[in-house]
């Protein structure tokens, strides 16, 4: 048998191979490993984006974004009970995981040889043009089924121009004649996309262009709004689809509603300009969404931009002011949740002057802000219904909305849903003509616009 002794007379290098590495040897090896692996993460992981939002910096201080879990959101705010608003009612369905955002290309935005701005975000296919008298003259393609089933009726066009404030509004069929109030051939229209992005409404921020009111007194809630036809006759229904940019099944699916559906951005969503001129270009008008505190939500959940009771109210109109600053062409601001922040009526009303000295609109599903929002004569609008991921009787809460607006005569509702969910809308919206329902710009069943 052969003898294995070590032999304690070989040389110390040959005594280690006999042996293996050594212990420290491997633990050395181990940490270099560990190092190496470090510093290849943080040059190569991205610092900046994420796949479903943004990391953004106030005062230099770079902070994350952490999207709500609708799985686990917290309680909603309570409604605050009104005699003339019913308390918003709940639906509830899954919400898709966020994914990779769709290119959606270059801003449709062009100027015509006259300087009048081409399919710049109203209406695919419309021109819209300003007039030397101060007329706003809006040009509709043939193909457009507003102009292809359009009946002459010149009181309409009277009232689209008293509801713009404008001299007068000027619609005409490409290829047709011009026509005017004063003139018998003017086309039959309830609503009319929103007015064309304006350096009149551009205001200097800390963090980019801001709404502003006009020089000339105009709003940007009520140039940015869809116009709307109301006779008065049929009830109607608004919708507004929120929660928009950071899920792109989602946003598409909504943009791919009806045009008189109201759509509302989250201020995290990557390449917003974009996601809203996509969404003008279809004929919607937009909100900016303003995450605020609420209880049982936590404060990494909301982002760093929520506006939230312990800040001051200089760290929260900073906040304010990159929100503001994401995107041009809304005609107003949405909560996203903030119920806890809402209850605190200073607080409220500091917000709601900020947003109104901005010419915006305010639609508060909370309901919590309309003692400061009536005082101030505030654009202001609470949803009758509020539709969540968090039930899953979709079906059951359209057939209740419909015979709302038939008792009630309007309703408004806010919509957190799923391509799916939206995909149900869809469908119930295509069939409101038959019922004698008429679809309605959530801009047109606000106060004071």
């Amino acid at each position: 048998m052969a003898n294995r002794t070590k032999n304690p007379q070989a040389p110390r290098r040959q005594r280690h191979q006999d042996t293996g590495p050594s212990p420290l040897s491997l633990a050395w090896t181990g940490l270099a490993f560990v190092i190496l692996a470090l510093i290849g993460w943080l040059i190569f992981a991205p610092t900046h984006e994420r796949d479903d939002g943004l990391i953004f910096s106030l005062d230099n201080h770079p902070e994350n974004f952490a999207p709500v879990d609708w799985s686990n959101p917290g309680p909603l705010p309570d409604p605050v009970q009104d005699p003339t608003t019913p308390e918003p009612t709940l639906a509830t369905v899954q919400t898709a995981e966020a994914s990779q955002n769709p290119d959606l290309g270059d801003n449709p935005s062009a100027l015509t040889k006259d300087g009048s701005r081409a399919n710049d975000g109203s209406l695919e296919g419309v021109v819209e043009e300003t007039l030397p008298s101060g007329a706003r003259r809006i040009i509709l393609p043939k193909s457009d089924p507003q102009a292809t089933n359009a009946e002459n009726n010149v009181d309409d066009v009277t009232k689209l121009a008293a509801k713009t404030g404008e001299d007068a509004v000027i619609i005409r069929i490409d290829g047709s004649e011009a026509t005017s109030p004063s003139t018998p051939r003017a086309p039959k229209l309830r609503s009319l996309p929103p007015g064309a992005l304006s350096s009149a409404f551009r205001g200097i921020g800390t963090y980019g262009p801001t709404p502003r009111i006009a020089p000339d007194g105009r709003l940007a809630a009520r140039h940015y709004a869809r116009t709307f036809v109301d006779e008065g006759d049929k009830p109607k229904i608004a919708i507004l689809v929120a929660g928009l940019g950071l899920d792109p099944a989602l946003t598409q699916a909504a943009i791919s509603l009806p045009p008189e559906v109201s759509l509302a951005f989250a201020p995290y969503a990557k390449n917003l300009p974009e996601l809203a001129a996509d969404a003008r270009a279809k004929g919607h008008e937009l909100l900016i969404e303003i995450p605020m505190e609420s209880a049982g939500v936590d404060e990494q959940q909301l982002g760093p931009a929520a506006l939230m009771n312990f800040r001051s109210q200089e760290d929260n109109r900073k906040r304010l002011d990159w929100i503001l600053s994401r995107f041009e062409g809304f005609y107003g601001a949405t909560n996203y949740l903030g119920g806890t922040f809402s209850a605190n009526q200073s607080a409220m009303t500091n917000l709601l002057f900020a947003l109104q000295g901005s010419g915006l609109a305010y639609v508060d599903d909370t309901g919590l802000a309309r003692g400061p929002a009536q005082s101030m004569a505030m654009i202001y609008g609470v949803p009758d219904f509020l539709l969540t991921p968090q039930s899953a009787d979709f079906d059951g809460m359209l057939a209740q909305i419909e015979a709302r607006a038939r008792a009630k005569g309007r309703v408004m509702v806010k919509v957190y849903g799923t391509p799916q969910s939206l995909q149900q809308l869809q469908i119930w919206l295509e069939k409101l003509p038959a019922k004698d329902i008429v679809l309605a710009p959530s801009s047109a069943l606000v106060d004071n616009l």
